[in-house]
């Protein structure tokens, strides 16, 4: 019986998925794939990731999806939401964010 010829590591694949391992909180590499959502969704179904996120080696971002809005991919390090064409701009890193009351001046407030 012959065993099937498989395509595996990085071949120049333009996704990379990674998950973060439950319990020692490392950051692993789950593979390479030229599909951003099929890696991380079979990454988010094992028992040892606490999340994954994929990273685009193109533009840098990392894209995450959460359980609740796997329509919606956005970047974990700056916030943006991915275009469905993929033609994102390069990712300007962290974001500061702040809250909704520290736009409000103490008259407003009243």
């Amino acid at each position: 019986m012959k065993c099937a010829k498989f395509n595996v590591g990085d071949k120049g694949q333009r996704y990379e998925t990674h998950y973060i391992h439950v319990d020692t909180k490392e950051d692993l590499v789950f593979g390479w794939s030229n599909e951003p959502d099929k890696l991380a969704a079979a990454a988010d179904l094992m028992p040892s990731a606490e999340s994954t996120y994929t990273l685009d080696r193109e533009t840098k971002h990392e894209w995450t999806i959460t359980r609740f809005l796997r329509n919606a991919p956005f970047c974990r390090v700056c916030g943006i939401v991915r275009l469905a064409s993929e033609k994102n701009k390069p990712c300007k890193g962290p974001t500061k964010m702040r809250g909704m009351e520290s736009s409000l001046t103490t008259e407003e407030s009243k």
